[in-house]
């Protein structure tokens, strides 16, 4: 049996908008931290960095320093957390760092954004935007599709049955036909079939 290739019915465009508004608190909230690392004239940030500058900023801070290099001591590597201690910083380092860790020690501060880091990706001239993967599930959960071959009958026959409402309602000699008129007037339903009121005639004149 060939597999069915669902089609995309209707995307409700209201909803992903709505949906995409929950992140830009927290957007607005990591770029203000992003638009104080550019001050430090440091390497720029690559796509994934937002996830291990909040987890560990002394750590990251000294990497991005040092371009990755270590410092080497009779053999013996420096311990990184020592090796920020000696290095040359460039001014609001510290500061940055402790803002940062000042935020992770409140509850409802790390709970609201820092929860929140994977849902971001960071672009050009540090700009940061949600991640394709937040988009593209929140574009799947605000969407409806047919997935089978009895949904793609029954919404054919549905767009048929609505024409011919349509054209129904153009034949009534006045008024519009409403939806509860569907079942009061314009049809019956007898032993499981659908059958016209023969009575609606009256309106059309």
């Amino acid at each position: 049996m060939k597999n069915f290739e669902k089609v995309l019915l209707h995307t409700n465009d209201a909803q992903i908008k709505n949906e995409l508004g929950f992140y830009l608190p927290k957007q607005k909230y990591f770029q203000e931290y992003l638009n104080k690392y550019a001050l430090l004239c440091l390497k720029p940030l690559e796509a994934k960095d937002l996830n291990p500058l909040f987890d560990n900023p002394k750590a990251f801070l000294t990497q991005q320093i040092t371009h990755g290099e270590s410092l080497n001591i009779g053999g013996l590597k420096m311990n990184p957390e020592k090796l920020f201690e000696i290095i040359e910083k460039p001014v609001g380092t510290d500061e940055l760092i402790n803002q940062i860790i000042t935020d992770k020690a409140s509850q409802q501060i790390a709970s609201q954004n820092h929860w929140f880091t994977d849902s971001f990706v960071i672009g050009n001239n540090n700009n940061l935007e949600v991640c394709q993967k937040v988009k593209q599930h929140i574009h799947e959960k605000c969407s409806l599709y047919v997935e089978n071959e009895k949904q793609t009958e029954a919404i054919k026959l549905l767009e048929e049955i609505s024409e011919k409402m349509t054209r129904i309602n153009e034949l009534k000699t006045s008024g519009n036909i409403t939806p509860d008129d569907l079942f009061e007037t314009l049809l019956t339903f007898k032993d499981s079939k659908f059958a016209p009121k023969l009575t609606c005639v009256n309106l059309f004149k």
